[in-house]
């Protein structure tokens, strides 16, 4: 299996540019959770906030950091990472489909919908270069990934 195909979801997303999937986010997350309770930089916020209101946020970002690590995924869609429950990777599977590129209905499909906030049309964007690149071939033609960014 190409990297292409291997980072390619069923879904026409591509693994590496989802924010799940950045490592390096997690590694920094993590490393910065670790050293703020070495530090146990939540008394240290305590007092500072009495001289600057930022720091009374600390309370709130603290937990925040931690659930950062909650959104990491496992790995590519293709080898089960992504989503535990995942209605698109399923609906593929069950047509016996490598992917929507390959289901005549993807234009239309309401499963693609949650995406929207996120993604906007990137999906079926990519699921048309799919099938005019093939699935191995595509991921260079690919836009951005999210609705915010540029392509990486």
């Amino acid at each position: 299996m190409t990297d292409v195909r291997r980072y390619t979801a069923c879904c026409g997303l591509y693994c590496t540019d989802c924010i799940p999937s950045r490592e390096t986010l997690f590694y920094t997350a993590r490393a910065l959770a670790d050293e703020f309770d070495r530090l146990d930089f939540g008394h240290y916020a305590a007092l500072k906030s009495s001289r600057d209101d930022s720091f009374t946020g600390y309370d709130h970002f603290r937990p925040y950091l931690s659930s950062v690590a909650g959104i990491r995924c496992p790995g590519p869609c293709a080898e089960g990472g992504g989503k535990k429950e995942c209605a698109i990777r399923d609906c593929a599977g069950n047509k016996g489909y490598a992917g929507c590129w390959d289901c005549d209905t993807f234009e239309t499909c309401g499963l693609l919908e949650p995406f929207m906030p996120f993604h906007g049309d990137t999906p079926r964007n990519n699921l048309r270069l799919i099938r005019e690149h093939g699935p191995d071939n595509w991921a260079r033609h690919r836009g951005p990934h999210y609705l915010w960014t540029r392509r990486p």
